[in-house]
């Protein structure tokens, strides 16, 4: 073996040795109890409450109900946003109304969510308020908006 292969070989042993390690100590980082609850909210909940199967049966009916009124609430929101900003293209449009509805109708849509936990929470005995209480803030957290589309690759059009 001559002497620039044998450079070659020891990088590459070098750099197979770093790559095992870094991956080693991420891993052995890696944060196994989250701040918060997975995205998952309604499978934390039930594990974390110790949800009866009774209490699962009310929790999906009262899922079902929420999630039917806020999809209508959603949509409403998609026309809404949809006619605001085709206006963008009307040189003297005014989108202070269509703002402000789109504004009342996040209102509706959080108290429709405050009414929904409310309900959940009515449904639980005493030590599972407690840790309710304790958790919620997080599981809301967790189910806000998420963020756009990512950046589009490469330079732009």
């Amino acid at each position: 073996m001559n002497k620039q292969s044998g450079w070659v070989l020891a990088l590459v042993v070098v750099l197979i040795t770093v790559n095992i390690a870094l991956i080693a100590t991420l891993w052995l980082k890696k944060d196994h109890n989250p701040v918060y609850p997975p995205r998952d909210a309604k499978n934390y909940l039930v594990e974390s409450l110790s949800l009866t199967t009774d209490q699962v049966n009310s929790f999906d009916s009262l899922r079902k109900e929420h999630f039917e009124r806020m999809k209508g609430y959603q949509d409403e929101m998609r026309h809404l946003k949809d006619n605001l900003f085709s206006r963008l293209s009307q040189p003297n449009a005014n989108p202070d109304s269509l703002s402000q509805k789109t504004g009342e109708l996040q209102g509706r849509i959080d108290l429709e969510t405050f009414n929904h936990f409310s309900k959940l929470r009515s449904i639980l005995n005493e030590g599972q308020k407690n840790k309710f209480d304790n958790i919620i803030q997080d599981v809301i957290r967790t189910m806000g908006p998420r963020g756009g589309p990512p950046p589009p690759e490469g330079p732009p059009h």
